[in-house]
């Protein structure tokens, strides 16, 4: 639950830095400003502001923080990532490389890498690798569904580290603990 949410939170940042980097200007409306001298409360209560909602995928800047309303073009949830097939090539027949397990997160909420089971396509030598996110290319699939392509090699693949988490280091340390940066 929590790496899903961890996931689903990074790939959103990530997806939403577009969206951000092009609306960073704070929306204004283009109406005159109406002085409320004279005015009662209830004649000011049944103005109505004529500012439009922003469309899918736009930013709404409420207070200085730009609040995402809908997901907009070439947006996805981190969610339907998660278990998602990756392809050696854009070919509709590509070969399953592999398939998304998680995503690694830095601390200024880029995401770094893509943690992909490799299953069969590695042959006998099935691992799993986090593979650095620009090798990965995102194209759209049947049904308008995105799809994963890999630009890394069946070589690289074979030569890559096999990824661990930390928790998974400790245990085959024997030492029990699952906390990075710790000395014994």
């Amino acid at each position: 639950m929590v790496r899903k949410l961890l996931a689903t939170t990074a790939i959103a940042s990530v997806l939403a830095t577009g969206a951000f980097a092009q609306s960073a200007a704070p929306t204004t409306t283009t109406e005159p400003a109406m002085s409320n001298q004279g005015m009662t409360s209830g004649a000011m209560q049944g103005q109505n502001s004529t500012a439009a909602a922003p469309a899918a995928g736009e930013t709404a800047a409420v207070a200085d923080i730009a609040y995402i309303q809908s997901l907009g073009e070439n947006q996805y949830l981190s969610d339907d990532l998660m278990d998602m097939d990756v392809y050696a090539s854009a070919d509709a027949n590509a070969q399953e490389a592999g398939e998304i397990e998680n995503l690694i997160v830095a601390a200024d909420g880029t995401v770094k890498a893509v943690v992909i089971d490799t299953g069969s396509y590695l042959g006998d030598q099935s691992k799993t690798i986090a593979v650095p996110f620009n090798q990965i290319n995102w194209t759209m699939g049947q049904n308008n569904e995105p799809r994963a392509v890999l630009t890394a090699s069946r070589d690289q693949l074979m030569g890559a580290p096999t990824f661990t988490t930390p928790s998974e280091t400790a245990a085959a340390m024997g030492t029990g603990t699952g906390t990075a940066g710790t000395t014994a």
